[in-house]
């Protein structure tokens, strides 16, 4: 609404995404949530979506509001289904910076990212402390991004594990299973056993396959 135009930035696209490791996304407040052009910069991210490209990619997100009550806390979290249907990891700073917990004067921005109060009138500049806490977030972001271990290498070692304590745990079962009862109770027991018996062995074939598929 007062934002000013910065020629020297470059204009991201949609096509962008697909090409980076992560991404913060920042953006001005309407009644609680995203700004209509943020929406629209998403929803043409449809192909990106079928094809899962930015699937395990790690995403922040800044905010302005007009006042300090303006919904910063709640803009985010409503952005946040978008990154939620493409798979991306969303990254909070938390209460890591002392600054997110400083009462002695009006500070924007949250656990779930940094931000800064404009004014009704655009005229309030971003404060020291704001900035600090933005720094912070961008900081904190990069190391994740430096550090973190690629999910591809990652994830086979990971089903490998699962699926080998699925598989013992599933021998101990029909084990059990196949020792002889202790007399019969009733001929109506007898009869009900033998489904009892089978439904938990297809339960745990079914976990095990599912399991060594992905």
């Amino acid at each position: 609404m007062w934002a000013k135009t910065f020629d020297e930035i470059p204009v991201v696209s949609v096509d962008d995404l697909a090409a980076a490791d992560g991404f913060i996304f920042g953006f001005g407040t309407r009644f609680g949530s995203p700004a209509a052009q943020v929406k629209a910069f998403w929803d043409a991210t449809g192909a990106l979506w079928a094809s899962g490209a930015l699937a395990g990619k790690y995403g922040g997100v800044f905010t302005s509001t007009g006042s300090q009550h303006g919904g910063q806390e709640t803009t985010i979290q409503t952005f946040l289904s978008h990154y939620v249907h493409h798979g991306i990891n969303f990254v909070p700073i938390g209460f890591a910076h002392p600054f997110l917990q400083d009462n002695s004067e009006i500070i924007g921005g949250s656990p779930w990212g940094a931000g800064t109060v404009a004014g009704g009138d655009g005229s309030r500049q971003v404060s020291d402390k704001e900035k600090a806490i933005a720094k912070f977030q961008g900081e904190q972001f990069a190391k994740l991004l430096v550090n973190r271990q690629p999910a591809t290498a990652a994830a086979p070692a990971a089903v490998t594990e699962i699926t080998e304590v699925i598989e013992v745990t599933e021998v101990t079962e029909l084990v059990e299973e196949s020792k002889p009862a202790a007399a019969p109770v009733a001929a109506a027991a007898s009869a009900v056993a033998p489904a009892a018996v089978a439904s938990p062995v297809k339960q745990n074939l079914f976990s095990r396959f599912s399991l060594k598929r992905k």
